[in-house]
Parts: C-alpha cells; structure tokens; sequence
C-alpha cells in the first residue's frame, strides 16, 4: 500500500458549495453575530455624539459675560450692541432684499387686473387685499421659486390696490383689484405673477365662503419696463440708513474704554451664537439610520469572514466529498441517523446541495449503502469463504452501523465494529486479526490527523481499506 502521504493533502481544499452548506448551517450565529455588531456600532456612535453634546452645552453654558459693568459704562456698552445689532440687520437687508437689487432706471413690471363683481364687491375685494397682505400667502409661492428666497422680501415686491367707480365704495357691486409686481429680472418677475395667479384662485374659495358668491376675473395681464423714482428713493434711504448706523457705530466703539470694549466684545459673542441657532444649537444625539446600516454591513461581512475563516482552516471532516477528495476512498454512503428529525435549514440544503441518492429517505439510503457494501465485499473477499473485517468506528457510530452487519453475514464475512485503535488497545488486536477495514467518520466530528494516522497504521499492518462510511 502506498504512503499515507498521498491520503493527507497539506494545501487547503476548498469546496465553494460545502462552504455555503457551511455558512447556512450557522446561520443563527451570523444573524446574532450581525445584530450584535449592529447594536456595538450604533450604541458607539451615540455615545460620541452623546459626549459631543454634553460638552457643547457645557461650553454654551461657560459663555457667561465675566465682565461686569455699570452705570455709565454699562449704557456706553449697550448703545454699541444696539447699534451692531441694528447696522447688522440693515447691511443683511441690503444684501439679501429682491427690492435692493432691481435697477430703478428699467424695472420688470407686471401688472394683474382682477374685476370682481357681484354683492358686495367691492367689499370681497378688499378681503383678496388683505390676503395678499397675508405673509403666510408668499411663504407658499417662496417654496415654488427655483431660486428660495425670504418671503418678506418676496411681499416688498408685490403692491395691491382696490378701485371702484362709486361713490360709496362699501356698496359698490364691481371693484377692480391691481396687483403691481416688480422685480430684479423678467423671469423672476413672471414666476412670481405665475404662481400669485394660483394662489388667487386658492383664496376664492376663502373670500367665497367668507362674503358669499361673487365673481373674480383676469381682466389683463401686462408686462413693462420703466423707471421708478419712488423705488430708486427707498433704496437711497436705505443704504443712508446703513450708512448712518456704521457711523454711530465707528463713533460710539471709539469712545470705549478696554474695559467697555472688552464686555462688548463677549456679550456680541454670545448673540451671535444665540442668533444662528439653527447652526450653533447642540442638536440632541439619536440613533443615525446611516450607523445601522454600515453596522450591519460590517457585522455581516465580519461574520461571514469569521465562519470561512473557520471553514478555511477547520481540520475536521466537512463532508462526503471532502473524504472522497482529500483521500481517495471509496464512499459507500452518507449514513443519517433515523431518530434524527432533520430541520427546516437541513432539508433545504438537501434539495438544494446534496446530490440525488442523498437526498433520499434515511431508510432507502441505508439500503443502497448496503447494497454497495455487498458488491465491495464479494470482489475483495472473493478468494476467502469466511472473513473478517473491522469497522473503525467513531463515538455514535455503533447504532447506525448494526444494520449492515446483517447484510454483510450473508455474504460470510462478519462485521465488527471497534474504536479507534489510536487510543484502544484491544481494538488494535482486533485489527491485527481483521482481513481488511472499513472506516466510519463523522462530518464535523473526525479529525483529518486521526483519519490519516489510522490509515497510516493500517498500511503498517498491511491491512487493506476498502472504503468508507461517512456519517451526518
């Protein structure tokens, strides 16, 4: 018989299908392994962020004025705050207002006409007035505009008047409404007439509900260029005012002492903060829906690693091909245990893994191994009339064993089952007697270094194997 060399193979087999039966017989631990993770990521996550927060508020908290001022040199500090404050918000105003930057000499404008008649016209058009003096109106055209702007700023566009032709003009059944708008460009200009005009039709229904029926009609819609003193004045006078408050600031910062300087400098720190909450405020942490997924892809990954890794480097039978394979063995079949209820998992990995005659009922399996063992013995044993041959079993191989015995003592040949003669000594002179062996492994229980190691000692004894029982 050759070396024992050629039954062990020192490289690693891997066999991509009894890794994947690996990985779903275990599918309990990579979902808990999975969860586990998940749970260590988030609960990490939340508690830096927890940190974070506890010592943005305890900086915010640590913002308290440690100068102390009063009398004179307390109202010297917060004129100049009041006049920050103010200069602030007019330079914001002028950088940010629609009605700062439209050209005076040539404004867009666009003019709406709206007749309205029936009781009470004039009346239901002073109601569409006072709605499109509404902000809650221009909010809602703000989120329609490609380009978002303030809404305030969006209503210093638009000017709405009332005109009727009567003398008493609460009477009058027909009045006219004049919706002016102007504008930085003509495109800003029409999305703005664009979705008034909804919204025109929106409010009916209030005033209708409000006044009873009446009618509304556009008349006209027209669109100009011309020159507007009025706006070209109130731009003037804003950047005067602007103007005016850096002035009163310059001075009034010049006539501070340190000290003063020193308080006006912490307490507009403070505002600043408190002004841009949106930025500044510590947002409470929370569990991040981002944090559980990348958790759960790195728990999945890691513990689909760890289970190959165990596959990968395992020295334990994996499965009937695994022998075959690493040892060259003739495989009678893969014996199951009839007691054992096979679970969902198991059964679905038959179907879909195992090949046909595995797929079998325990008994039919049982009777085709049998039917192999029968063929096996009488080509090898067919010089002798009576033989002897040992089944090296493993530990719960005794029951699932017995059945063949019967099988093979037809044939003349008696079956006995013994442990492993590595560890039992009367098993090894029962092996020194036997005419040839049969080895019984278990998947997921047999070591390859026993396997080989009794295969080396049969070769010593010059004892022939003849193939092998692989037990699930």
């Amino acid at each position: 018989m050759e070396s024992s060399a050629r039954y062990e193979k020192d490289d690693i087999i891997i066999n991509f299908r009894d890794l994947t039966i690996h990985m779903l017989r275990r599918w309990r631990s990579i979902i808990v392994g999975v969860l586990v993770i998940t749970l260590l990521a988030s609960a990490l996550q939340y508690w830096k962020d927890q940190s974070a927060y506890k010592a943005t508020l305890a900086a915010e908290q640590d913002k308290v004025s440690s100068v102390q001022l009063e009398g004179i040199s307390l109202a010297n500090a917060n004129q100049v705050l009041q006049y920050q404050r103010l200069y602030q918000l007019q330079a914001d105003y002028n950088r940010e207002s629609l009605l700062m930057h439209i050209d005076p000499t040539s404004v867009p404008t666009r003019t709406l006409s709206y007749l309205v008649s029936g009781d009470k016209g004039y009346v239901a058009a002073s109601l569409y007035q006072a709605h499109l003096g509404d902000l809650t109106v221009y909010k809602q055209i703000a989120t329609q505009l490609t380009d978002k702007n303030d809404p305030s700023h969006i209503m210093e566009l638009v000017t709405v008047t009332v005109q009727s032709n009567q003398a008493d003009d609460a009477l009058a059944d027909h009045a006219l409404i004049l919706v002016e708008i102007i504008a930085p460009t003509e495109e800003i200009g029409a999305a703005i007439s664009k979705h008034l005009k909804t919204q025109m039709q929106s409010l009916n229904t209030t005033v209708t509900a409000a006044l009873g029926k009446h009618t509304l009609g556009l008349i006209t819609e027209s669109a100009r260029l011309n020159a507007n003193s009025a706006l070209k004045a109130i731009q003037q006078t804003n950047l005067n005012d602007c103007n005016t408050l850096r002035n009163n600031l310059k001075s009034a910062k010049d006539a501070l002492t340190a000290q003063e300087r020193a308080y006006v400098e912490q307490m507009a720190a403070i505002d600043k903060v408190e002004t841009d909450a949106d930025a500044a405020k510590p947002v409470s942490p929370s569990i991040s829906v981002k944090m559980l997924i990348a958790g759960f892809a790195a728990g999945l990954v890691l513990m689909l690693g760890l289970h190959a890794l165990g596959y990968v480097f395992g020295r334990r039978l994996k499965s009937c091909e695994d022998f075959s394979e690493r040892y060259g063995l003739f495989v009678f079949g893969c014996i199951a245990d009839e007691q054992k209820k096979l679970s969902l998992t198991e059964r679905l990995i038959c179907r879909l893994f195992f090949k046909k005659e595995q797929t079998l009922s325990a008994q039919d399996r049982l009777a085709l191994a049998q039917q192999k063992l029968t063929l096996t013995l009488r080509d090898a044993l067919a010089d002798k009339e009576t033989a002897r041959v040992c089944i090296i079993g493993c530990t719960g191989a005794d029951a699932a064993l017995a059945p063949f015995k019967e099988a093979a003592a037809k044939n003349g040949v008696a079956l006995e089952i013994i442990p492993s003669p590595l560890t039992d000594a009367a098993a090894l002179e029962h092996l020194n007697a036997a005419d040839a062996v049969i080895l019984a492994k278990a998947v997921g229980v047999s070591a390859y270094s026993d396997i080989c190691r009794e295969l080396e000692l049969c070769e010593r004894l010059a004892r022939p194997v003849l193939g092998a029982f692989i037990l699930q």
